[in-house]
This record gives C-alpha cells, sequence and structure tokens, in this order.
C-alpha cells in the first residue's frame, strides 16, 4: 500500500501533473548540465573531465555509417567471407547492410578499407555520463 491509495481522484491527479512537471523540468535541466559538459569539453579537446579526483564525466560520440559508401568494401574483401564473419548480411528480405562492428576488423587488411571506413562515418550525439571514481585509484 502507498499514500496514494487514499487520495481523492482529484488528489491523485493534483500529484500527477505536480510530479510530472517536477520531471520535465529536471530533464531539461539536465540536458542543460548535458550540453555545459560538452561545450567544456570541446573547448579543452577532452573526452574525459575529472572533477575532484571523485568522479569523471565521459564524453563519448556515437555514429552511424552510410551503408552506400561501405558497398565499395566488396571490392577489396570477399562477399562471401563479409558474410561467414558477420559483417555483411546480403538482401533479402531487407536491404543488405554491414554491421560495422564486425566490419572493423578488417580495417587493418588493407588501408583503402580504413579510408572507406571513415568516410563512411556519419557523427552522431555526444553522449555524457558521469561515473565515480576511487579516491585510491
Amino acid at each position: 500500500m502507498t499514500h496514494y491509495n487514499h487520495m481523492t481522484n482529484e488528489e491523485l491527479l493534483t500529484e500527477y501533473l505536480t510530479q510530472r512537471q517536477a520531471r520535465e523540468c529536471a530533464e531539461r535541466s539536465l540536458w542543460e548540465i548535458s550540453n555545459e559538459w560538452r561545450e567544456r569539453a570541446a573547448r579543452d579537446g577532452a573526452s574525459e573531465i575529472a572533477v575532484k579526483g571523485t568522479h569523471v564525466v565521459e564524453l563519448k560520440q556515437t555514429a552511424t555509417y552510410d551503408q552506400n559508401k561501405l558497398l565499395s568494401i566488396k571490392e577489396f574483401i570477399d562477399p562471401a567471407e563479409l558474410e561467414s564473419s558477420g559483417a555483411w548480411r546480403p538482401p533479402q528480405t531487407i536491404p543488405g547492410k554491414f554491421d560495422v562492428r564486425k566490419l572493423m576488423k578488417f580495417r587493418k587488411r588493407h588501408k583503402d578499407i580504413s579510408t572507406l571506413l571513415d568516410k563512411a562515418r556519419i557523427p552522431g550525439n555526444i553522449n555524457v555520463s558521469i561515473r565515480e571514481v576511487s579516491p585510491n585509484a
């Protein structure tokens, strides 16, 4: 049983609306704080910011890859090998697709593959996370 069980419908609605507004306000504040961390990291050229030796703010950029630009990788690597490694899913019911995480292991084989992957990369959002660190570390 929660204390909400004893509320009238009107009281429960009022509490709900109050909590939803508080959540929206908190989400807006978190968004603004995250943007400030992004700006500070960009200004300092950092991907991590240490805070008083107790926390580290990590900024990681996500990326997607232009699948059409990746198609020419098949000129350097046998499509059967790409498929068996899981790096390429041939078209069946959906268009063919590369799994870039599995494709990365082919980077070292040929410099053109690495260049192709770099050109196909589409930078995404910068995610902010905070982790606690041991003071003795």
